[in-house]
């Protein structure tokens, strides 16, 4: 964090935000405007990498973008982290119960102009730090996730956390038949 004192009314503008996000700012409505962190109890980070079709994507201009439910409560744009030669986006997302909220999250990828939902959730819990830059949380745009080799639709879903782990990882898969699964 950072603690700034003014001898006088004024406004700080960190960083300054690019003329691609701005622009899109100014044109697209859906776009959620702030998250007032006073309204809510309890806090979490996610830092995430994001893929498209299985290649790592991301740039200044780029935003990701959490939610619960419909309700917007993170966004972040992207970072560039040099050890791992890909961009970051360390989100902090608000919530008013302390565990249990599933976090969804949306993706603005400037170039193509699109938001794209992303097919991993977590599970929100109070002062959550899920994985860092080095081995980020991996949100991808694809329309389907695969799963050895096989490609399942959207509707199936693996999720692991916390990443990293010590004595306990949970794995959550959510699939929309009864099937055999090798983890």
């Amino acid at each position: 964090g950072f603690m700034i004192k003014v001898a006088a009314p004024s406004t700080l503008l960190y960083p300054e935000p690019s003329a691609k996000k701005a622009a899109y700012l100014e044109v697209n409505e859906p776009l959620p405007g702030g998250v007032d962190p006073w309204k809510y109890e309890f806090s979490g980070t996610v830092t995430a990498q994001v893929f498209l079709n299985g290649e790592a994507i991301g740039s200044e201009d780029d935003l990701l973008m959490a939610y619960v439910g419909d309700e917007f409560r993170g966004a972040i744009g992207g970072m560039y982290f040099d050890p791992a030669d890909a961009y970051a986006y360390q989100v902090l997302i608000y919530s008013n119960m302390s565990e249990g909220e599933e976090v969804s999250f949306k993706y603005y990828h400037a170039a193509s102009g699109k938001t794209y939902d992303c097919a991993e959730t977590l599970e929100f819990r109070s002062d959550m730090i899920v994985a860092d830059a080095r081995q980020a949380f991996a949100l991808n745009l694809d329309n389907a996730v695969g799963i050895d080799g096989k490609l399942m639709d959207r509707s199936t879903r693996m999720n692991t956390y916390p990443n990293p782990f010590r004595d306990n990882l949970r794995i959550d898969i959510t699939v929309q038949e009864e099937t055999h699964m090798q983890i």
